[in-house]
């Protein structure tokens, strides 16, 4: 076999696990060397281009099967009933239940093989067919073997080594060993047909070359098509929408739902409340919003879309048929829930959506690794314009099971289906919460939306990125959700804040500079830091633009900025706009210490600030009953102690006798200089349980402008 196409196989097998515009390459290369064949041929200085003429086929035709099965619900639908079918059978035959959707049952370089043995036919001519029709049985016998060895290799894939190919797969995802197998049944094959060949078989040119063509012109045709981005919700400007105009009107049913916010005086995470800031949010943006305990034609009559979030009751016949209508004639409604619902969430949601076919199934969909982030994709769909990874905020929810009429927006591939437990009422219904034999794995379907007369049902199987501490990783993505699911709305899209705002004013933390916080729900996150501006009144959003604007810095809403620990260095526009946001009035709280990066130097640096390389370390509020630090150290200015004897910089806060909070005036405002880049990070503000009051207290005034916090 040429070694040119074990390599484009090879990148074609591995092409099932990247971006569309990847796979591309291989089949732009061998056209490329297809055509430079023919060319040749047509000058006589070449004798057979069989060979590479089918090459390029299998190419072209497996790139059509991937632009169908990302581009089509329809497709993809079927793909996953065949996956379903498929491990069934395996698992009959060893009588082990499997489930295994379309990712990991390997259905895909299954396809590939297919797809070459089949042109193999087309492009050369043979008497009998029956040595191709034994290649393609072997090639599906390797592929149900591979399933039915897959649990097997599943439980002991440490003990025999199989965790050091994850690198080139998921985990527990063996899909290379199935390549292997299968390109030694196809080399086999490929052999035997050159042997043939060279016998004297002829090659059936006039038939494959139109063919050739036919597939290459459709499969460049639908890669233009699949290379143009969806369109974009975007933002209306405040000027662009006057506040007379009409607005666009949500509605959410209060079922009994948490819509409480984070109050004063009730510290630790689990009492800053579930849903309260997401109204709060909306009107911020210019919605309407209005919270209703009961669903009839006149509570649904004006508004543009129903938002319903873990039902905890079913609605009666009258409020479904009134929901149905609803939608039926333009509105939009969000279902949004958990895992392991029963009487609550499950069974009032696959009653709201028995018209579509969506249900929640009684599970919880568990990523293999902590965080859906590196193991989902998602589908073409306006929610995910200008949405980065880190704004989907998808952990553990329910997943679902999707009709042929609906269409799944994100689906979670390396990860599992843990089945729900009746008899843990206690805990939730929650399953044992590990991945146990004939449990599905694979394709979790987090996301779906599907049509309904004029309008749709948008449905998500997760709560966490609607929730109050979330809600700031996600901003982007719930504007482009609520822009998505009110798009037949009469009214412009929002642009100018309803009157009355909780939430008027903002804090930005800026996430563009490799700054040493993390997104995940550790103690190296921010909730608490989140938590406390709530509380403040102050909406905290992320930045996660390549590098600060003008338009995110110079903002009339915009109170503190938040820069910690940055592992990448400001440039000069951008220090020069932070110093002009200060002038301005505004306040800048920069976070590290001196083992901190060159780029927090640089940017202590530039406002006069450095570190004095004596660590103070972690100081608990039973040393220090004003403040806790989590690795404290001094803070100079001007190359000196700061000492409120001294012009210049202020002590606001010091440890062991040395100044650890530095504040300074440029113009109307205030930079505030933390030794500690761990401050207001959760393991030393706030955690689930665990709080530090004088923290909070401090954050609050900070972010209020009180005159307490200098």
């Amino acid at each position: 076999m040429p070694s040119f196409f074990c390599t484009i196989a090879l990148l074609f097998g591995l092409a099932v696990s990247v971006p569309l515009y990847v796979a591309a390459i291989p089949a732009l290369l061998c056209g490329v060397r297809c055509v430079y064949c023919l060319m040749r041929k047509s000058r006589g200085t070449a004798r057979d281009t069989s060979s590479i003429v089918m090459h390029f086929a299998v190419l072209s035709v497996f790139l059509l099967y991937w632009l169908l099965r990302n581009g089509t619900s329809f497709f993809y639908h079927v793909l996953h009933s065949i996956s379903l079918g498929i491990s069934w059978l395996a698992g009959a035959l060893i009588s082990r239940p499997i489930t295994m959707s379309v990712t990991y049952s390997g259905i895909d370089i299954a396809a590939l093989f297919l797809i070459a043995a089949v042109t193999a036919l087309i492009v050369y001519r043979e008497k009998s067919p029956w040595p191709y029709i034994a290649g393609i049985a072997a090639l599906f016998a390797v592929w149900v073997s591979y399933i039915a060895l897959w649990t097997v290799l599943a439980e002991n894939a440490a003990a025999i080594g199989l965790n050091r190919i994850e690198p080139l797969t998921g985990p527990l995802d063996f899909r290379s060993l199935l390549f292997c197998a299968q390109l030694a049944i196809w080399m086999a094959l490929y052999k035997w047909l050159q042997r043939r060949k060279a016998r004297g078989a002829a090659w059936r040119s006039k038939r494959a070359l139109p063919i050739t063509a036919g597939v290459a012109g459709i499969c460049t045709a639908a890669l233009l098509i699949s290379m143009i981005n969806p369109p974009s919700p975007g933002a209306v400007s405040e000027s662009a929408v006057s506040s007379a105009m009409p607005v666009r009107q949500i509605v959410f049913w209060d079922s009994g739902i948490d819509f409480s916010l984070p109050q004063e005086s009730l510290y630790g995470l689990e009492h800053v409340g579930m849903f309260g800031v997401l109204p709060h949010y909306l009107a911020r943006q210019g919605y309407a919003c209005r919270i209703a305990e009961d669903l009839d034609e006149a509570v649904l009559s004006e508004a543009d879309a129903l938002v319903i979030i873990n039902p905890a009751r079913t609605p009666n016949q009258e409020s479904l048929e009134a929901i149905w209508r609803f939608v039926e004639n333009g509105g939009g409604v969000l279902a949004v829930g958990d895992h392991t619902g029963d009487e609550h969430i499950l069974k009032p949601f696959n009653a709201i959506l028995q018209p579509v076919g969506i249900k929640f199934n009684f599970d919880s969909a568990i990523p293999f690794k902590t965080l859906w982030p590196d193991n989902y994709v998602t589908r073409r769909s306006p929610i995910f314009a200008n949405v980065s990874y880190p704004q989907i905020q998808a952990v553990v929810g329910a997943s679902l099971d999707l009709g042929f009429g609906a269409r799944p927006l994100l689906i979670g591939r390396n990860g599992f289906s843990d089945q729900g437990n009746l008899l843990n009422a206690d805990d939730g219904f929650l399953g044992n919460m590990r991945f146990d034999r004939g449990e599905p794995v694979g394709d979790m379907i987090l996301a779906a939306e599907a049509k309904y007369g004029s309008g749709m049902f948008l449905v998500f199987g997760d709560t966490t990125m609607f929730q109050n501490t979330v809600l700031t990783y996600s901003r982007v993505f719930i504007d482009n959700i609520f822009a998505h699911v009110t798009s037949n709305a009469s009214a412009p899209l929002p642009g100018t804040a309803q009157q009355g705002l909780l939430l008027r004013e903002t804090c930005l933390i800026d996430a563009s500079h490799m700054p040493s916080f993390s997104f995940d729900k550790g103690g190296e996150a921010l909730d608490g830091f989140i938590a406390c501006a709530l509380r403040a009144g102050v909406f905290p959003e992320f930045y996660f633009g390549k590098r600060l604007t003008p338009t995110a810095v110079n903002r009339d809403d915009l109170r503190l900025i938040v820069l910690a620990e940055p592992a990448l260095s400001y440039s000069k526009e951008e220090l020069s706009l932070l110093y002009g946001f200060v002038q301005r009035g505004g306040t800048l709280a920069l976070f590290g210490n001196y083992q901190s990066p060159k780029a927090t130097h640089e940017l202590f640096g530039y406002f006069g600030f450095s570190f004095d390389n004596m660590p103070l370390g972690r100081v608990a509020p039973l040393r220090n009953p004003d403040m806790a630090f989590w690795n404290a150290c001094p803070v100079y200015y001007d190359g000196q102690p700061v000492t409120n004897a001294a012009p210049g910089a202020e002590s606001i806060m010091e440890a062991w006798g040395e100044c650890v909070i530095a504040r300074l005036e440029i113009g109307s405002g205030q930079v505030y200089a933390f030794g500690d880049s761990g401050f207001i990070k959760n393991q030393n503000l706030e955690y689930i349980e665990e709080y530090r009051e004088g923290n909070i207290e401090f954050i609050i005034d900070l972010l209020r402008h009180r005159e307490e916090a200098g």
